[in-house]
């Protein structure tokens, strides 16, 4: 059973409140097939910590969310057999704070957004993701989600590839996410093969409610 967390003080049943109230919509309203793993609820993340707690459910901003459709229209398209499988979306900025301060000081900073700035994700506008198959099984995208370093960046892939870090196969995976997310409009982050953003963040301030 899941608790509240010692970040989010008034539970998961409010903030999912406050989320509507901002303009934001459940992933699960529009497209009931994904798969949520929320890597922040629970300590399976980079900071070995629940953040969210009992904040179960993958919010977006509602023309975010009718993107994101458009590109599991796109995948369901071409890839009958696979699932969008979500990590992350709009994020708490309470929770970005947190994220900041564990590496602000390392060489990890160019991977988490200063909450000064914001990231997309506080505005409802960035989602973090995979693919799954009807079988459950995740596709192989050469890192895990969370892992840091070259192996994870799409500016990196030939290079990996040609060092025999990084093979064919986990590339076309990761290539089918993108182009069913960038069907849509979606951006890959350079460094991040999962995070995928609806629109740079000063765009997003102008348009959407920050989660706070």
């Amino acid at each position: 059973m899941k608790t509240i967390s010692k970040y989010l003080l008034e539970g998961g049943v409010n903030l999912k409140k406050t989320c509507l109230k901002l303009g934001y919509v459940p992933i699960k309203k529009q497209i009931p097939e994904a798969i949520e793993s929320l890597a922040y609820c629970g300590k399976n993340n980079f900071l070995n910590d629940d953040l969210y707690g009992d904040f179960d459910e993958a919010y977006l901003a509602e023309e975010v969310l009718n993107m994101l459709l458009k590109a599991n229209n796109y995948l369901k398209k071409n890839y009958p057999n696979l699932e969008f499988l979500i990590y992350d979306a709009a994020r708490p900025t309470r929770i970005q704070k947190i994220m900041w301060d564990f590496v602000k000081d390392t060489e990890l900073r160019d991977f988490v957004a200063d909450p000064e700035d914001g990231s997309v994700h506080n505005f409802g506008s960035a989602v973090d993701l995979s693919l799954i198959d009807k079988n459950g099984n995740s596709l192989d995208m050469g890192t895990g989600f969370d892992y840091f370093g070259e192996l994870a960046e799409p500016i990196a892939e030939e290079k990996m590839v040609k060092e025999n870090k990084l093979n064919m196969s986990q590339i076309n995976n990761r290539k089918i996410l993108r182009d069913s997310m960038e069907s849509s409009g979606f951006k890959v982050r350079y460094n991040e093969w999962w995070h995928f953003d609806a629109f740079p963040l000063e765009i997003a301030k102008n348009k959407f409610q920050r989660l706070l």
